[in-house]
Formats: C-alpha cells, sequence, structure tokens
C-alpha cells in the first residue's frame, strides 16, 4: 500500500468512527420527568427505553404539527429517534 493509500483508510475509518449510531424506538411514553426532559418509552415488547428531550436540540411534534417538549404526556404513543442513551434528535407522537 503506498502512503497516499494508507492515509486514506485511516481517514476513513476514523470517519465512520466518529459517526453516531441512530436509533428508533416506537412505544408509549410511560413516564416524563424533570419538566419532560427526560422520558420512558415503553415498547411493544415491553422494553423500556429511556432518554432525554433537548428543549432547542429535540423536534418535537404531536398529530404532525411542530410543538414543545410541554405538549407530551404521558400515554401518547411516539416513535423517538436519536442516538442510542443520548438526547433524542426528534419525536413524533400520535
Amino acid at each position: 500500500m503506498t502512503k497516499v493509500t494508507q492515509l486514506l483508510a485511516v481517514a476513513a475509518i476514523v470517519t465512520m468512527s466518529a459517526t453516531p449510531v441512530f436509533a428508533q424506538s416506537k412505544g408509549t411514553i410511560s413516564a416524563l420527568e424533570n419538566g419532560n426532559r427526560e422520558f420512558t418509552l415503553k415498547t411493544a415488547d415491553g422494553k423500556e427505553v429511556k432518554g432525554k428531550i433537548s428543549g432547542s436540540g429535540t423536534k418535537v411534534t404531536v398529530k404532525g404539527a411542530d410543538a414543545g417538549r410541554d405538549a407530551l404526556k404521558v400515554g401518547m404513543a411516539c416513535a423517538v429517534t436519536g442516538p442510542a442513551g443520548d438526547t433524542a434528535t426528534a419525536v413524533a407522537c400520535d
């Protein structure tokens, strides 16, 4: 391998490892805490997914309309997207 090829290979590996892994979970909100900044979502298979909602970094929609995190209520069916174990990037509820 030439030096240029080696450098390109290393750059590609570094770029891929820095890319966050996104997850989407669907379920029902079973708990909201800390002014709706933290949530627990219960999925159809009974698992609980916990996460955070940022006032500026999370896009929240309810029935297709933009909303704030204060519009979220326990019992709502939602799809939550974001990096696993971190702040959600999007919360879309029916």
